[in-house]
């Protein structure tokens, strides 16, 4: 419980922009500057190691899992157990908790050490999932877990529902092994048929095979994008009986 005395001081002082664009504002407003502390920012100013972000960004990976299960169960009931774990490692992945960091623009306000500062946007993404885990560890520690689950719901899964969409954000490749290992083929072959455009602009064409038989082509800007885009062809195809998978299982190129 929060004393009277700490309420009025809470009351008196300026709720930060951060707070602001997370619509939340913190009793203890130390844990915001704990979510937001790297380990290098902190051996840099000669602090313990428990005024990093690493043991709040625990907690929230906890949080963040219990938050998705639970509507997951919810809003997916005729989904079985296998399914459910396929859609929690995408609402969870560690893509689509840089894009929420992104969207609330945490890069901005991320403590780093002198060396790390130089390592540009690249680094600094690289821990942005981190720091979101981190928040809403600070936020469940802060607000308890009914706050921690409107910020979650808030800035997270209400925009998951869109992203997911994304092709990003979805297992093409993962998706066709699986149907066709469950009828007893093996994994696809991919073939690079062409590139175009340069090196600032390039495009790549990629088909998928299951011995000679051609599943699908897919176009992207990098070869991995491709085949994931030939890979979702290639299910498209199977799925509307556009491609006939062939009779001499195993059958190679």
């Amino acid at each position: 419980m929060i004393s009277p005395f700490r309420a009025f001081l809470k009351s008196k002082r300026k709720t930060t922009e951060l707070e602001k664009r997370i619509n939340y504002r913190f009793n203890d407003l130390s844990l915001l500057e704990k979510a937001l502390s790297h380990q290098s920012f902190t051996h840099s100013k000669k602090l313990p190691a428990e005024f990093a972000y690493e043991r709040l960004e625990f907690l929230g990976d906890a949080v963040i899992e219990l938050i998705v299960c639970e509507h997951l169960y919810q809003n997916f009931p005729k989904c079985n157990e296998g399914e459910l774990t396929k859609k929690k490692s995408v609402w969870v992945s560690r893509n689509m908790l840089t894009k929420r960091a992104h969207s609330l623009g945490l890069e901005q306000f991320i403590r780093l050490g002198n060396k790390e500062k130089s390592f540009g946007q690249r680094g600094i993404d690289s821990i942005l999932s981190d720091v979101y885990e981190a928040l809403v560890g600070a936020i469940f520690i802060d607000g308890g877990i009914k706050k921690a689950k409107e910020f979650v719901m808030r800035t997270h899964i209400k925009k998951t529902k869109d992203d997911i969409l994304d092709d990003t954000f979805i297992n093409y490749k993962g998706e066709l092994i699986e149907h066709l290992q469950a009828k007893g083929f093996s994994p696809p072959t991919y073939n690079l048929e062409k590139e175009i455009g340069d090196k600032q602009s390039k495009e790549f064409v990629v088909s998928a095979w299951v011995g000679r038989t051609l599943l699908g082509r897919g176009k992207g800007e990098s070869k991995k994008l491709a085949e994931q885009s030939a890979a979702k062809d290639a299910l498209n195809n199977i799925k509307s009986g556009k491609v006939n998978l062939p009779e001499s299982k195993g059958e190679k190129r």
